[in-house]
């Protein structure tokens, strides 16, 4: 996992941080950078991770305790896929074709 936009203190906290910067990574990533540009599609995203898994992974199911993360959106972007790969929450289950939000 890369950590694109939260906080700077190098600690978990950075998930949810009240002072959130742009990781030095971003500016490398100019198409994902204007993705969460104000006036890009995300909104300027508060948050936003890279998440890498194996071939035939499973993400284990798990729910985000912290209040903050309550009263956010998530967007999920996958940027490879495969048919089998399913995203599942509030009991449905979706695939996201390779750049579908």
């Amino acid at each position: 996992m890369l950590l694109l936009r939260g906080g700077s203190s190098g600690t978990e906290r950075d998930f949810y941080s009240d002072t959130v910067v742009d990781s030095p990574l971003l500016s490398s990533l100019p198409t994902i950078s204007s993705l969460l540009d104000e006036d890009g599609p995300f909104g300027g995203a508060q948050y936003a991770f890279l998440f890498r898994t194996q071939p035939r992974a499973v993400s284990l199911v798990h729910r985000d305790l912290i209040d903050k993360w309550q009263d956010m959106d998530r967007i999920h972007v996958p940027l490879i896929n495969n048919p089998g790969a399913h995203l599942t929450s509030d009991c449905l289950s979706i695939h996201f074709a390779a750049g579908h939000a």
